[in-house]
């Protein structure tokens, strides 16, 4: 069963950039969603090998981050890693945003198939400990495979399709958002997982999407199941996963114009879960809506959920019976761009609702509200800073809040 010291190997690299496009496609709108606009190089490098075209990519960020923590001697079990004690914290580490190398690689066969491979590589840069090394992971390795108008299947390990675009679109994509375990930094911050909504985790998967057409696309697929996880230690440790696979699947449509454009998706999730007591199909649904008017963009999202948890995949999704517990949550989002530097606010829920043989100490809300500004510097490299309130609730009304404020680079190549 995953435990508190699992936690970053699951959020250890959230999103860059993520699917590849194949040669001659139209990107679909499930992969068109725009993030947080991060400064991005002119042209990426890109190298002929026979009839592949491989490309490199990546980006380091660094920030200095000071959180002033909570001095009550309040217990909310299952928080996001929210930290108490009697004086604030100083840190320099990565942001959302591990450090990533993306290789990937491109071709169209005689037969108009077209084919293309994406590996990424992922580290953290942060550590408190003397001569410590910091980790290295592949997040991601997979091949797609389409035609222009048959559609495209991906295969093997890549980003989950639930939640994905309220983290691609996150404004803390690039930045730090909310803080975790501050005293001992894990290789990435939470942006707003666990604050409005679920890290989507990376997934060993099998997906198809459709053609777009009119902006539209669908994609569906099955993922190997999860075992349940737990940041309370109040949760069924006998829950397993079947050996049914999980399904998933996304509703998309994208509409862009000069100074006008819509994005619109909705994503399903589910998959069988057994424990010592009882089974349950754990679901959730959840929906995305992004607008862009001229130098505005508003952003909102909802998911809801039964047997999937909070803030991660199956974190802390049944009670010690082997109940399931309900969640869901939301996200508020706009920003305006004053030339080079854009102004971004974030106000994220997310709930989860208790049984009736739960802890009252249990946690049952989590807030946070984000604002930051950032400025392209130059092509590839954004400087920003951030405030952040991170609040969490437990049953009987008790909280333990955190704020943080961070200043940094992010430098994409």
């Amino acid at each position: 069963m995953k435990n508190v010291f699992l936690l970053p190997l699951l959020i250890g690299a959230s999103v860059p950039a993520l699917a590849t496009e194949l040669p001659g496609d139209k990107p679909t709108p499930s992969t068109t969603a725009k993030p947080a606009e991060p400064a991005k190089p002119k042209k990426p490098y890109t190298f002929q090998a026979g009839t592949w075209t491989m490309g490199f990519s990546g980006n380091i960020n660094s920030y200095y981050v000071y959180t002033n923590v909570d001095k009550s001697a309040n217990v909310v079990e299952g928080n996001a890693l929210l930290t108490t004690g009697p004086k604030g914290v100083h840190s320099v580490q990565n942001g959302l945003l591990p450090t990533a190398l993306t290789f990937s690689a491109n071709t169209v066969t005689e037969d108009s198939i077209q084919l293309g491979v994406v590996v990424s590589t992922f580290a953290g840069t942060v550590s408190n400990q003397a001569l410590a090394y910091s980790g290295v992971d592949v997040r991601q390795a997979y091949m797609t495979i389409g035609k222009k108008r048959l559609g495209t299947f991906l295969l093997g390990r890549n980003f989950g399709i639930y939640g994905f675009d309220a983290i691609i679109n996150d404004i803390s994509l690039i930045g730090v958002g909310a803080t975790a375990l501050v005293r001992t930094p894990l290789n990435t911050t939470l942006g707003g997982i666990g604050y409005g909504y679920l890290y989507c985790d990376r997934l060993s998967q099998m997906n198809y999407t459709t053609p777009t057409f009119g902006g539209v696309a669908l994609t569906v697929g099955v993922f190997s199941p999860l075992q349940l996880g737990t940041l309370s230690g109040r949760s069924d440790a006998s829950a397993s996963s079947p050996s049914a696979p999980g399904f998933h699947g996304k509703l998309a449509f994208a509409k862009a114009g000069e100074k006008v454009g819509i994005s619109l998706s909705s994503a399903l999730i589910s998959q069988q879960v057994k424990t010592a007591v009882s089974d349950f199909t754990a679901s959730g649904v959840d929906f995305f809506g992004k607008l862009t008017l001229g130098k505005a963009d508003l952003a909102a999202y909802y998911y809801t959920n039964k047997g999937l948890g909070t803030t991660a995949l199956f974190f802390d999704a049944a009670d010690t019976t082997g109940n399931a517990r309900k969640s869901d949550g939301f996200y508020l989002q706009g920003s305006y761009k004053f030339g080079k530097t854009k102004l971004g606010l974030n106000y994220g829920v997310s709930n989860l609702t208790r049984t009736n043989f739960d802890n009252q100490l249990l946690l049952n809300q989590q807030t946070r509200f984000t604002v930051g500004l950032y400025h392209t510097l130059t092509p590839g490299l954004t400087i920003l800073a951030e405030h952040t309130n991170m609040m969490a609730a437990n049953n009987q009304g008790g909280k333990i809040k955190n704020n943080s404020l961070n200043i940094g680079a992010f430098l994409a190549f």
